[in-house]
């Protein structure tokens, strides 16, 4: 049981690893970045976001920005695609 949960463990560590490997440009203003991130989210939850980036280092603010402004289908979209798609799948 120890091995199975080291293994996992090890297993973990190398796939994060990897997914810290995303980074901005360098030219790009990361507090312009902050301030459409906050306006996109629901008025509830920017106290908490804006806490939780102002607390962060330089890596962990930049996943915050990379996963708040990511692109997001409509369920129409998906359902169209899903439609299109339908005989490859």
């Amino acid at each position: 049981m120890k091995q199975i949960a080291l293994i996992l463990a090890i297993f973990y560590s190398a796939i994060n690893q990897n997914a810290q490997n995303i980074k901005f440009r360098e030219n790009i203003d990361k507090d312009s970045l902050f301030n459409v991130a906050v306006q996109k989210l629901p008025i509830e939850m920017r106290g908490d976001f804006t806490k939780t980036y102002k607390s962060g280092n330089e890596q962990e603010k930049e996943f915050l920005l990379f996963m708040t402004l990511m692109p997001e289908s409509s369920k129409q979209e998906l359902i169209a695609n899903f439609e299109n798609k339908k005989t490859e799948i």
